[in-house]
């Protein structure tokens, strides 16, 4: 018959674990001599000490929550720009190309609202090529090079609003 294993679980909030370190911290500090009976030396409160301070430099999940909350408004505020836009397009290539060209299907992303954040970066790029590519046939019914423009600056900022945070996230739980 196999043991049953031990199981604890210490329900305990991060300030608290840490505000409990800090006072083990002080209490090490001022008995270190008695500590030092046991085999716990200087050297040890030390690393201890440091060990504490940083994981109180740890951010907290309420921390991260509102990061994580204010980047998804930031990418969503972002999104409907870019969908603006690229709606602005889709009703050009709508009015210059007959259904049977091919230009009108690279031009006719009809589902933009369900597409993935993916998904949406690649359909911005290919409007953003068969514009340039048919500047003159779209710029008689009013898309500038400015608009053009515009529209890889949102995408570029999209993309940048997706990827970076989560590159800085990696990165600052790596070290």
């Amino acid at each position: 018959m196999p043991r049953n294993k031990i199981r604890r679980e210490h329900n305990l909030s991060i300030p608290d674990l840490y505000m409990i370190s800090l006072n083990t911290v002080s209490l090490v500090e001022r008995d270190i001599d008695m500590f030092s009976k046991y085999g716990f030396t200087v050297l040890n409160k030390d690393d201890f000490k440091e060990k504490v301070e940083r994981f109180g430099n740890i951010k907290g999940d309420l921390v991260y929550e509102a990061v994580q909350m204010m980047l998804t408004d930031a990418k969503n505020k972002l999104l409907e720009e870019l969908k603006t836009l690229i709606r602005e397009f889709l009703l050009v290539g709508e009015l210059i190309y007959n259904k049977t060209e091919i230009d009108y299907y690279s031009f006719d992303k009809r589902k933009i609202a369900q597409q993935s954040d993916a998904d949406l970066y690649v359909t911005t790029i290919e409007i953003i090529q068969i514009s340039e590519k048919n500047f003159e046939k779209i710029s008689e019914y009013g898309i500038t090079q400015n608009q053009i423009d515009n529209l890889k600056n949102k995408s570029a900022n999209y993309i940048d609003t997706l990827v970076k945070p989560k590159l800085k996230f990696k990165v600052n739980n790596h070290e």
